[in-house]
């Protein structure tokens, strides 16, 4: 008998430690053809399928709604149908025996069924067995898990005559797991800033085509050029060590129907507004469509969320797991014409002097689109593509001189000149 391929849990997001089973396609020892999906599995931010590489007889080593380790073996490929033979198979964590027909039992359930003399025959019905189930079938409660929960949690006594107990999701779980590898070090601080907004939406929004009124795609611009300048917002703090990531891919939150999910602009520092403008777009209808991809969701290494839509007049956002900062983007007064913006950092990575001249040079250049040229300008100068003159240049860096094609010397703004 020999294995045709042996499939593992992959690293698909770097904040994951585990996966759930959502489903498995196939009865253990069906024969399976190359290309047919196996199984589908939920990372924190996704679903996605894994296919069969080659043809031959399945073999699980999981079951449905199950939590599987990063690195676990779940599935292998056989030339021939696995009957009641011992199949061995290392893994990370586990080493999983089939003892009785097909069922498959974790290394911990097969240790206290021998140690206890349990019968098998008990479990004939079950794919897999770990040592919960074992409890369950026996009618006993694992008093070493139970242990382990009460040292590490506080206990709170509920009145279940006065509330009504409602399971929180798999996602919040993880949710809650990824934020609290931050917070736990209760070592996090926050800044804030004004940003004045007058004059600005009317500088930005002739060139969005999308996101009219947002401030979104100039902060994401802008914040990419000062990762770059200053890394350990761009980084994460590990082992008494500052990880300071190699790529600046900026993500930017969403919370719809789909649940709170981080998206992805890879690459952020080499693109232009108009081009996370409309990635912005893309990626948010694709979350509607429930069509984002793990690539869309991994190896985010700086975090906005932005409450703007929603009113809100300031907030504490949260720092994700690998993450050592974030922004918050509040909603704009009208009235007094500014939006808050809110910086949370780790305090272990940086201080609250270096998060405040970020802070304050984000600022500055948000401000700048808003600014325009004195009166004094050459308003004979006018850019040969959008026939604007200086004093109505949305950017304050100035003109360009070029040849065109018949040789003549011209004049082109920035806003030609960058696509923007």
């Amino acid at each position: 008998m020999k294995v045709l391929q042996e499939i593992k849990i992959p690293q698909e997001s770097v904040n994951d430690e585990y996966v759930s089973v959502v489903q498995m396609f196939f009865e253990n020892n069906e024969f399976v053809e190359i290309g047919d999906v196996l199984i589908e599995l939920e990372s924190s931010k996704t679903i996605f399928a894994i296919e069969s590489q080659v043809d031959g007889y399945i073999k699980y080593f999981c079951k449905e709604e199950q939590d599987v380790s990063v690195g676990e073996i779940i599935i292998q490929i056989f030339d021939q149908i696995v009957e009641n033979q011992l199949v061995e198979v290392k893994k990370t964590h586990l080493l999983f025996e089939e003892k009785i027909e097909n069922t498959i039992f974790s290394k911990k359930a097969l240790l206290y069924i021998e140690q206890n003399n349990i019968d098998n025959s008990k479990f004939k019905n079950f794919d897999f067995v770990n040592l919960d189930d074992v409890f369950l079938i026996l009618g006993l409660k694992n008093s070493s898990k139970n242990e382990e929960k009460t040292q590490k949690t506080i206990q709170i006594n509920v009145d279940e005559t006065k509330v009504l107990l409602e399971d929180i999701s798999k996602n919040k779980k993880r949710e809650i797991d990824y934020l609290k590898a931050v917070q736990y070090a209760n070592l996090n601080s926050l800044v804030n800033i004004n940003i004045d907004t007058k004059g600005l939406f009317l500088k930005i929004n002739p060139h969005l085509k999308y996101l009219k009124n947002s401030l979104l795609p100039v902060i994401i611009f802008e914040t990419s050029k000062l990762l770059k300048k200053y890394p350990e917002f761009n980084a994460y703090f590990v082992d008494n060590q500052i990880a300071i990531f190699k790529d600046i891919n900026v993500g930017f939150a969403i919370d719809m129907d789909n649940g709170l999910k981080t998206v992805k602009i890879s690459d952020t520092v080499s693109k232009s507004i108009q081009q996370i403008e409309k990635e912005v777009f893309e990626l948010s209808n694709k979350y509607i469509d429930n069509k984002l991809s793990v690539d869309d969701l991994s190896d985010i290494t700086f975090t906005i969320t932005d409450l703007s839509s929603e009113g809100a007049s300031s907030f504490v956002p949260l720092i994700n797991k690998n993450n050592s900062a974030i922004i918050g983007v509040s909603a704009n007064d009208e009235k007094l014409d500014r939006t808050t913006i809110s910086l949370a950092f780790d305090h272990r990575v940086t201080a609250g002097k270096k998060a405040t001249i970020f802070l304050r040079e984000l600022k500055n250049r948000i401000e700048s689109y808003a600014q325009r040229e004195s009166n004094e300008i050459d308003k004979s100068i006018k850019c040969y593509k959008c026939f604007k003159s200086l004093n109505d240049d949305f950017n304050d860096v100035g003109f360009l001189k070029v040849v065109v094609k018949n040789g003549q010397e011209k004049y082109i703004c920035q806003t030609c000149f960058t696509g923007f």
